[in-house]
């Protein structure tokens, strides 16, 4: 028996998962749900405006203004944002995007 099944049920690894995929642009976020084929549109579902990635997301996306300065105030860059992972968790938590 593996050790990785039994991981994937320890919050934290879930968590690790998230940021992890967040950092390499490989997660549910559309711009890469369009890459390998499994949606259409590379669009923000919030805005409908740029492409959905971390970085707009985070950053720039006005569909998520709110949410965005209550977990994570006004990050101007990703160094920013990762320096507040319990935040950043928060923040995604809060749209549900990453499930």
């Amino acid at each position: 028996m593996t050790l990785l099944p039994v991981l994937r049920n320890i919050p934290l690894v879930s968590k690790l998962r998230k940021v992890v995929g967040l950092i390499t642009g490989h997660s549910s976020l559309n711009r890469h749900l369009s890459i390998i084929g499994v949606t259409d549109s590379p669009l923000c579902r919030a805005c409908m405006e740029e492409n959905e990635t971390p970085t707009h997301v985070m950053l720039e996306c006005t569909g998520v203004t709110e949410q965005r300065e209550i977990y994570l105030g006004s990050p101007a860059t990703i160094p920013d944002v990762l320096s507040n992972l319990g935040g950043m968790l928060g923040f995604w938590n809060e749209l549900g995007w990453l499930e």
